[in-house]
């Protein structure tokens, strides 16, 4: 009898076992689908896009609050703010020099930290361009329907991945014209970096756009996705 109890036992412990083997199995797998599609050049899996479009409209937004909250308890004006630092390739150095208070990643001013994104997040057909891989804050854009025709102060991000730039919009109930694509604009000039004054650009004008102080867009003559965030329409 007791021999009989043992036996089961061991055959549970065993069954348990197997079980254990062919689950972990299973997540292995899961990780590995997971990782191949954010690696991949142009694509990434659906649940995983979502996330990263996410943490993209978190940090736009940040930074918009950040720049506001500038402009409002500092008393800095558009052409005060500033976005110099340490960590970019890109030269933001404002002209003329700024006041600390204004400047959005100093810690005792905006005190935002410049976030480099996660490398899953960019399409990598376009790692050799300058701007691929970081926030580009332009002096040249105005967004059709955000204020008067100024240009506006914007933050972008190049070359996301195109089902990133999808569940953006889809997050922000911005209309992408079909499933396969979001808006298409062409040939604007979103990376002369912003250094204390605005010059002569191009308009994000797609109709699709018109009033959405963020979005991501198609530009279509480089064939690159972009996300924007507008901080201060003017």
């Amino acid at each position: 009898m007791i021999c009989f109890l043992r036996s089961k036992e061991r055959g549970s412990a065993l069954f348990i076992i197997l079980i254990g083997v062919a689950l972990f199995a299973a997540l292995g797998y899961a990780v590995s689908n997971m990782m191949r599609g954010g690696n991949s050049g142009t694509n990434i899996a659906g649940e995983q896009a979502k996330l990263y479009a996410g943490e993209i409209l978190d940090y736009g937004r940040t930074l918009r609050q950040t720049v506001q909250g500038l402009r409002i308890s500092n008393g800095c004006s558009d052409t005060d703010i500033s976005f110099e630092n340490s960590s970019t390739s890109l030269n933001y150095s404002h002209t003329p020099a700024t006041d600390d208070d204004c400047m959005v990643f100093e810690r005792d001013a905006g005190g935002v930290s410049y976030n480099q994104p996660p490398i899953q997040i960019f399409d990598n057909s376009h790692s050799a361009r300058s701007t691929y891989g970081e926030y580009v804050f332009p002096s040249t854009t105005s967004v059709l329907g955000v204020g008067t025709n100024a240009q506006d102060l914007i933050t972008v991000l190049h070359y996301v991945k195109k089902d990133i730039c999808l569940s953006i919009n889809e997050k922000l109930g911005v209309p992408n014209p079909s499933q396969d694509a979001p808006a298409d604009e062409d040939g604007m000039d979103t990376k002369t970096p912003f250094k204390g004054s605005f010059s002569t650009g191009q308009a994000i004008d797609t109709p699709d756009i018109s009033g959405q102080i963020a979005g991501c867009i198609q530009n279509d003559s480089n064939a690159y996705y972009m996300f924007y965030q507008v901080l201060v329409a003017r």
